[in-house]
This record gives structure tokens, sequence and C-alpha cells, in this order.
């Protein structure tokens, strides 16, 4: 199971839509904004755990969800070409 990740905290970046991918199992955002919804995103609300919005989004960075590999892709991230999931697949492997 490889799971894709972000987080967007403080309303600083729109949550994109991103490319189906056979082995994404689960594309994953978490938040401070509970009324955030994006078509294919599982939106979890999580409250601040610091006093400033981008240090929150950069726990979960550091903190990747329980999966057998997981993907960071930053909230400003827009990927048009799911072949990049490829690539990052490919350095995942290898590594």
């Amino acid at each position: 199971m490889i799971v894709a990740y972000t987080a967007i905290y403080g309303s600083y970046d729109s949550l994109k839509p991103h490319p189906e991918h056979p082995a994404i199992s689960s594309w994953i955002c978490y938040t401070d904004n509970p009324d955030l919804v994006a078509p294919g995103w599982t939106v979890v609300h999580a409250p601040l755990r610091y006093k400033h919005p981008r240090m929150s989004a950069k726990w979960w960075k550091c903190h990747p969800p329980l999966a057998d590999a997981s993907v960071w892709l930053d909230g400003c991230v827009n990927l048009h070409n799911p072949d990049y999931i490829d690539m990052l697949l490919d350095g995942l492997m290898r590594s």
C-alpha cells in the first residue's frame, strides 16, 4: 500500500487535483480547515499542533501515515502527469 499525502494549514495553499495512479492506494490531506473538500482526496481535519500553521504542516511531513511506502507532496504541487508518480515510485524502490 502506497499513500500520497500533504498538509495544508492556515489556508496557505489550495488543494490541487491529482492524476489517478494504480499504485497509490489513497491520497490524504491533513488540514486545520474543516471546510476543505477536494475530489479524490481524503481530507483529515487535524487541529494546529503549533502556534504557526507552517510548523503544524511540517509536523505531518515528518510523520507519514502508516503504509508500506508514502510520498509527500507539498501543498502547492499540482501533478499533471501520472508519469511523475512512476518516477517517484522508481526512486522509492531503488532506495
